[in-house]
């Protein structure tokens, strides 16, 4: 076999996109080291945020926002995850003319992952039934901080949990699937339960903030940043908010979805046995 056919393997593949995402993750944080906290202008990448970004040119804070790379990376993780598991469970379909329950809860949680990374549909939601149900204005920082508003967060992320609980509980129990895929699986839940938890409650107490100024601080951010932990950056937030919210949040977030990837390719490339589920 061929490097390059042995490399398109979706077991090579697997491991492919899992180093792939541990090292973007390693050289992001390494230049912001450099470039954040360290004021050194490496490859002229200083230079080049004040540029383009001349309010606020910091390199982590740009990479990790909503919509820049990272989250895009997970948007095609989890788009290729989710294609993967409706091709396993329409194969399983046509092959068995019955539905095995595991791709398809796996298929309708990946969806649902989708739509909430790409359009905060737990925010809309939340928002609907303040507005509709608890005559809540829904657009003040009151309701941003509520319970109520926390509580609906954790009820979303509860539904998204019991779809990718159902969907393991009939994956891990299929002995004709592979047990590395079911690790690589569990794993990845488990990022995405720890990021969905922590985003669900960052409000509570405003540990966001509070956990985000400790890290900046052990870090040494003061010691040559311009913009303190307690800047207000986007006219909205603390910048210590938005180190938990995007640089650390974002990266267990992709880390979630490129394990979730990983998983379903490792049981594409070994569906040898889905004829038997």
């Amino acid at each position: 076999m061929g490097t390059k056919k042995k490399f398109l393997q979706p077991g090579t593949l697997a491991a492919a996109v899992i180093v792939g995402c541990i090292g973007y993750l390693l050289a992001c944080g390494v230049i912001a080291w450099l470039v954040d906290f360290r004021g050194i202008n490496f490859l002229g990448i200083g230079s080049l945020l004040e540029s383009i970004y001349p309010d606020y040119p910091i390199f982590w804070l740009q990479m990790f926002k909503e919509g820049s790379v990272t989250e895009v990376l997970q948007w095609v993780s989890l788009a290729a995850a989710m294609v993967l598991t409706g091709k396993l469970h329409l194969e399983h379909r046509r092959t068995q003319n019955r539905v095995f329950p595991g791709w398809f809860l796996l298929m309708c949680g990946l969806l649902l992952m989708f739509t909430e990374d790409t359009v905060n549909l737990r925010h809309g939601l939340a928002a609907l039934i303040a507005l509709g149900v608890l005559g809540i204005n829904p657009f003040t920082q009151q309701w941003r901080a509520s319970t109520e508003k926390n509580l609906l967060e954790l009820g979303f992320y509860g539904l998204m949990a019991l779809l990718m609980v159902g969907s393991f509980w009939y994956i891990v129990r299929n002995k004709m699937l592979a047990a590395k895929g079911k690790l690589v699986l569990l794993a990845g839940f488990g990022f995405y339960g720890a990021a969905s938890v922590a985003s669900a409650t960052r409000n509570i107490g405003h540990w966001y903030q509070q956990a985000g100024a400790l890290l900046l601080e052990a870090l040494g951010w003061g010691e040559r940043a311009m913009w303190s932990a307690d800047s207000i950056v986007y006219g909205r937030f603390p910048l210590s908010f938005y180190f938990m919210d995007f640089f650390v949040e974002e990266s267990v977030e992709l880390l979630g979805a490129v394990f979730l990837l990983a998983a379903v390719l490792i049981f594409w490339g070994t569906r040898q046995g889905v004829k038997q589920l």
